[in-house]
């Protein structure tokens, strides 16, 4: 796994500050400029006659209280600037080192401090008592996580009226707080409340070719606290009843709900690590149906024709629109679906298989496992 560093100061870093510290070791440089919208910076280490990647710095970026974990509030006065450092897996001792000596010197000409969220402890300056509060405290609990795929024409204005529409008509909890492209988010609308988490909205690039591994639909998505879910009957209803009317309004082709389990929620929001589950499903550009069974499953556009033979008698909604598919009452993971899953023609599913990858550094090779999605054999034409 990466090592990550947080700088909170209330003094907004600039570029210079990162110039003054690289000057100071012979052995680094670096690419790009801190506070650029162009994205991150890269510091490299010098090697014999090549630059290696050493790590990467992002940000700063305005912070709200409810980003920081509560013994960096109690110690930062706003207004607070988060910059973000990440050691990447494999990194060297080196690397790791240099990393921290550039966050406690931006951290102590800024007035901060340096979060590491591997100990969810400061590290920089020493702080005393660091005993987490109860809000602090993070909890691994099962998240439902409900995905529209829409064609790529749907990537408009009215596009995200009518999401905030039926947001506002029958989840108002999930209507935005804050907005933005990255974390921490730096626009804020309106305060929304329990269970819904967060909401993701992902819009295809310009002048993608048709190759690229790059999304080119527009994919809507929206996480709930499964706790609530799996012991109230009347949120698990409203779940059902915005993941089809919001299907049905937006024009997804496709759409999926599914529970996620060991995701960590706190005060800050939801995070993941090595014990939290990734659900397989393909990644990136549309290929096809998963072959993954979910607890929820839409077919609209094309796909409604295609499939609706496969489904007469599987206990579906049908519409004009598209086709419902719920598998049980009550949200179920990964392991409760086995065995359950509709079946599909197969030139419309991408298979998911797991598959080792493997990345080596001068004196370690890492292995993992991971889901790839062998495209579907016909993907009709979505927009």
């Amino acid at each position: 796994m990466s090592h990550d560093l947080e700088i909170v100061t209330s003094i907004k870093p600039v570029h210079f500050l990162l110039e003054k510290f690289i000057a100071t070791r012979n052995n680094l440089t670096i690419q790009g400029k801190l506070g650029s919208d162009a994205g991150n910076v890269i510091v490299y280490r010098k090697e014999r006659n090549a630059l290696v990647a050493s790590f990467e710095i992002w940000g700063p970026s305005k912070a709200e209280s409810e980003d920081l974990e509560e013994s960096v509030v109690s110690i930062v006065q706003p207004p607070r600037w988060v910059t973000q450092i990440s050691v990447p897996a494999g990194g060297e001792k080196d690397d790791r080192t240099s990393a921290e000596e550039l966050a406690r010197y931006i951290s102590e000409r800024c007035t901060g401090v340096v979060y590491d969220p591997q100990v969810a402890a400061v590290t920089w300056p020493k702080v005393s008592d660091q005993r987490p509060s109860m809000r602090s405290q993070k909890e691994r609990i099962r998240l439902v996580k409900l995905d529209w795929y829409l064609p790529k024409g749907q990537a408009s204005e009215s596009m995200a009226h009518t999401l905030l529409r039926y947001l506002r008509e029958i989840c108002p909890e999930a209507l935005p707080v804050r907005f933005g492209s990255y974390e921490p988010l730096q626009g804020r609308i309106f305060q929304c409340k329990s269970p819904c988490f967060a909401g993701q909205i992902f819009t295809p690039r310009r002048n993608v070719v048709k190759e690229s591994p790059i999304l080119q639909e527009v994919h809507v998505s929206l996480d709930f606290d499964g706790r609530v879910l799996q012991t109230k009957g009347e949120w698990c209803d409203k779940i059902v009843t915005l993941f089809g009317e919001l299907a049905k309004y937006l024009k997804a082709f496709y759409a999926c709900a599914y529970i996620e389990r060991g995701v960590i929620a706190s005060r800050r929001g939801l995070g993941y690590d090595g014990e939290s589950e990734h659900y397989p499903l393909p990644r990136g550009r549309w290929v096809g149906v998963p072959s993954t069974p979910t607890w929820l499953s839409w077919f609209g556009g094309p796909y409604k024709s295609l499939v609706e033979e496969s489904l007469k008698g599987a206990g579906c909604e049908s519409s004009p629109e598209g086709i419902l598919v719920r598998i049980g009452p009550w949200p179920m993971d990964l392991d409760e679906l086995q065995g359950k899953m509709v079946r599909l023609p197969d030139e419309l599913v991408a298979k998911m298989e797991q598959r080792v990858k493997e990345t080596k550094t001068k004196t370690t090779t890492f292995r993992w496992v991971d889901w790839e999605a062998t495209p579907a054999g016909f993907i009709p034409r979505l927009d």
